[in-house]
């Protein structure tokens, strides 16, 4: 299991340092691998991309968030603005193994069907493919005026309504 978690300080977690009490992460650290050198970059996606790929962010497809690709990256490669396919990501090596790979939350590391998790790895997910301004876990009902989460479920889009009512059953 890997718990990645955006906007999370490394002492905040009780394991690295108890700002916030996290006894059921605490057990799971203690009996699993504790990653201590790790490079994050300033944005979630390039971390993201770092970390499904243990290459750099550049070489993985985005050098900078989609959203802040500036007009003379656009069209460069290390620029795409999701993870490409020049990278081989840990999840497809644990599927190519046998194991049974699954995720849900934030995936922002494209938006196609080429680009979703399942083109890299998982066998199954529910993801919301969008992070911050114009998506968000909490836009599904006008959080943000405007805004609209943006959730796939095993490549089936599941945004608005639907999506609301799936995560709120049962």
């Amino acid at each position: 299991m890997l718990i990645v978690a955006d906007d999370l300080g490394y002492s905040e977690v009780g394991v690295y340092g108890r700002e916030i009490e996290t006894p059921t992460i605490d057990r799971l650290a203690e009996t699993g691998v504790r990653y201590s050198r790790f490079y994050a970059h300033s944005n979630c996606s390039p971390t993201r991309a770092m970390l499904f790929s243990g290459m750099d962010n550049h070489l993985a497809g985005l050098g900078a968030m989609r959203v802040s690709i500036s007009p003379n990256q656009k069209g460069q490669p290390g620029y795409e603005g999701y993870l490409n396919h020049r990278t081989v990501s840990f999840v497809t090596l644990l599927q190519d193994s046998g194991y049974k790979t699954y995720m849900t939350g934030k995936w922002h590391l494209g938006e196609t069907p080429e680009t979703l998790p399942a083109a890299h790895g998982f066998d199954r997910y529910f993801s919301l493919t969008k992070g911050g301004p114009p998506g968000g876990h909490f836009n599904l009902n006008g959080a943000r005026p405007g805004a609209k989460g943006v959730y796939f479920e095993d490549g089936v889009d599941r945004t608005g309504a639907k999506a609301y009512s799936y995560l709120s059953s049962p």
